[in-house]
């Protein structure tokens, strides 16, 4: 018996919401004229995210899925293809992690140009 694409949404789906991750089943691609997007939408804490595309094994993306992934890229977005669930929400979690690094490290940069009286101002705020 072959693995469905559906098989490993549903997983895909169940290991996200355990990391307590919100995922969004982005059907609104062709409902709205566009096709060839990302089949998930995960949103991570502190207002990360990125776009999955999940395949059946053996599957390939499209020419229009590779083209609009590229486009996501291109703005900035993290856009990953996978044929396996767990290795989808570990690529995620790398991701959301990486990204949760950069806003930390632009954070503490930032805290750094203050004078030290607004720094303890600012922090005793937080």
């Amino acid at each position: 018996m072959s693995i469905l694409e559906r098989d490993i949404s549903r997983k895909f789906k169940t290991l996200c919401n355990s990391r307590g991750w919100i995922t969004i089943k982005l059907s609104v691609w062709g409902a709205h004229g566009v096709s060839g997007g990302p089949d998930w939408l995960v949103l991570g804490p502190g207002g990360r995210h990125c776009f999955i595309e999940l395949k059946a094994p053996g599957k390939a993306q499209t020419d229009l899925q590779l083209r609009k992934m590229g486009e996501l890229k291109a703005l900035g977005h993290v856009c990953g293809c996978f044929d396996d669930a767990k290795l989808a929400v570990e690529a995620a979690a790398t991701e959301l992690g990486r990204a949760a690094l950069k806003q930390r490290s632009l954070y503490s940069s930032f805290l750094n140009k203050l004078f030290p009286t607004q720094r303890m101002l600012l922090l005793r705020k937080l």
